[in-house]
């Protein structure tokens, strides 16, 4: 999922993209926990996103979130 987000960032359909990343951090975090690697690489990609989106403050959590993790 995280790869089809990352193409929808590319192709410029940046809320399709946030949608997407949003789904494979629940998805991950939900077959994997919430405190493994792989829910944490999600959080990043997320964080990266929303950032660029303007949304500093929950970009911010999430890497603060992805921090604890690793």
């Amino acid at each position: 999922l995280n790869d089809l987000a990352f193409l929808l960032y590319c192709q410029g359909k940046i809320e399709r993209s946030l949608e997407v990343y949003k789904w494979a951090l629940a998805t991950t975090a939900d077959a994997a926990g919430t405190d493994s690697l792989l829910a944490a690489s999600s959080m990043n990609d997320l964080s990266r996103l929303l950032r660029m989106s303007g949304d500093p403050a929950q970009a911010a959590r999430l890497e603060g979130n992805a921090r604890a993790i690793y």
